[in-house]
């Protein structure tokens, strides 16, 4: 297990928490979230694996099927409480909402929603922690970069998307092609 020193912020106090107890914090956060669901639909729901192994992008992943919880460490180390408010209630959630309605539930339909709400949380499907890549894209935007995964990179390489910015509209350009 890596130790590593994290910076949150509560308040004017700012405390110092190691790796895991970011990552045992999450773990609870995943336990109220069940505990919670139990209560309110009256039968009992196996636990998830949780593994803190997911890197890029991605906050989280939910996997129904392994009963199983990935979550990104870095963007955890990174934003702490923000994190720790956001994406392990969202995970969790997806396997409750499949527990519950079974396979038919889209990923971030009404029956996911309806779970989150349960919970105390916003819906959102999306998370907006920065994440640092060396994929910088500029558009028509005056001092604008946007930062690509590479996993959507090697998309964009490979012509099977395109990428506009959501300001200006223009296609997003790889930055080392235009120096």
């Amino acid at each position: 297990m890596i130790f590593s020193l994290a910076f949150v912020v509560q308040g004017a106090i700012v405390t110092h928490m190691t790796t895991m107890d970011l990552q045992q914090q999450c773990k609870d956060r995943i336990e109220q979230v069940f505990s919670k669901c139990e209560e309110f639909f009256g039968r009992k729901f196996n636990r998830p694996t949780v593994e803190f192994n997911l890197r890029g992008a991605r906050a989280g992943l939910a996997y129904f099927a392994q009963n199983r919880i990935r979550l990104n460490s870095v963007l955890l180390n990174e934003n702490g409480r923000e994190f720790i408010n956001d994406t392990p209630g969202h995970e969790a959630a997806h396997i409750i909402a499949r527990h519950i309605y079974g396979n038919y539930p889209r990923h971030h339909g009404k029956e996911w929603r309806e779970v989150m709400r349960l919970i105390g949380q916003e819906p959102s499907p999306y998370h907006h922690f920065k994440v640092k890549t060396k994929n910088e894209y500029v558009c028509g935007c005056p001092d604008q970069s946007h930062f690509i995964s590479t996993n959507r990179h090697n998309k964009v390489l490979l012509g099977i998307i395109h990428l506009r910015c959501f300001k200006c509209h223009k296609n997003l350009v790889w930055k080392k092609l235009t120096a």
